[in-house]
């Protein structure tokens, strides 16, 4: 049975589409990366069972005991239960339970590891729908100097990576070259040079008129570590990590709002919110289910509700937690089955909510 219609414009979706999306922002969440290569949820939690062993399973099994009524889950790795999001929550809330600590504590950090392991295993990722997006988005914007926002959760280098090829200036908060240092001041700069001094002795600043792109990385990346000093770095190349250096990360869990209050996190979020509303008017997001809680209630929701933001989301199926969201006007969204627009259901099987389907739509 062929596919209908799609019944949607690109202005739908990016009110100033023909305007060269000004005040637009994206946000990409993990099934932005899968088509690349990256796993997602369920990968990662079929994965990590794997290398657990009889004790880490015997601790799982313990902690499910208590949390059964609340949780409502149990162990079963066939339907990957409990998922590695929700199983580092539980660990995190079971570790001051006695006798359970140091046991829970080492379990979570073993985690982690694996994660971050799994995702750094990813080689020669797919950067083929990155690249068209960003060549696409630069043509688009041509000799303008107001640069354009991606926010990610998304911890992998793949926009780092196309933006290079591409030839598109990035600021994503760190400084340096071999070592960058983080430096949130690098996210507001706009470059330009000089111009030729007036009569008067006035030397006016001119922007320098071309594409940027502004890179927020809301829960850390790959190359983001912690010195024994406390330093922030972004470091590409292994043979410059020391031993003592710590994977700076906020790793896939329901509750992670304490972890958003510490550096450099609370830096990134409180300029976030600065530029959502303002420089960013309209968001829109590909690959993201908005389960997190922090980046609903910190940065989306206040926006929505003083009607300086518009969302426009892209996914699969829709999470319990939209439902929260949707009760804005402003607050769109397609699933792979229908279309909620202006508070109206409009039934239309769609595949729209795949990153590489999106791309093609604005681009053609």
């Amino acid at each position: 049975m062929e596919q209908p219609i799609l019944k949607i414009s690109k202005e739908d979706i990016i009110p100033t589409f023909s305007k060269g999306f000004c005040n637009v922002g994206f946000l990409f969440g993990a099934g932005t990366s899968f088509e690349a290569g990256f796993p997602l949820m369920a990968d990662l939690t079929s994965n990590t069972f794997l290398y657990l062993d009889t004790n880490d399973i015997n601790i799982i099994k313990t902690i499910l005991e208590n949390y059964n009524e609340i949780e409502n889950t149990t162990y079963n790795t066939t339907n990957n239960l409990p998922d590695v999001e929700l199983l580092l929550n539980l660990i995190v809330n079971f570790k001051n339970t006695s006798g359970y600590s140091y046991k829970c504590f080492k379990l979570e950090q073993k985690i982690k590891q694996l994660v971050c392991g799994f995702l750094r295993d990813v080689r020669n990722p797919n950067l083929e729908h990155h690249l068209k997006f960003l060549k696409f988005i630069k043509g688009k914007i041509g000799f303008n100097s107001t640069p354009f926002w991606i926010f990610t959760t998304n911890y992998d280098l793949l926009f780092e990576l196309a933006s290079a090829q591409c030839e598109l200036p990035l600021e994503n908060g760190f400084c340096g070259t071999i070592q960058r240092y983080f430096d949130i001041d690098s996210l507001k700069r706009i470059y330009g040079h000089f111009g030729i001094q007036s009569k008067k002795g006035q030397i006016p600043f001119e922007p320098i008129k071309k594409a940027s792109l502004k890179l927020c990385k809301l829960h850390g990346s790959l190359s983001w570590y912690k010195t024994e000093e406390n330093n922030i770095m972004e470091i590409f190349d292994n043979s410059y990590i020391m031993q003592e250096y710590q994977n700076l990360m906020i790793y896939p869990q329901r509750k992670k709002l304490d972890e958003t209050l510490a550096h450099p996190y609370e830096k990134l979020f409180v300029y976030a919110n600065d530029i959502i509303g303002h420089d960013v008017q309209h968001i829109i997001s590909c690959g993201y289910s908005y389960r997190d809680e922090h980046i609903n209630d910190r940065l989306l929701i206040p926006k929505l509700q003083d009607g300086s933001l518009r969302i426009f989301a892209l996914f699969e199926t829709k999470s319990n937690c939209i439902e929260q969201l949707e009760k804005y006007p402003a607050f769109n969204y397609l699933t792979k089955d229908k279309i909620h627009i202006s508070g109206k259901d409009i039934s239309m099987p769609n595949n729209l909510w795949k990153f590489s389907e999106f791309v093609k739509f604005i681009i053609e």
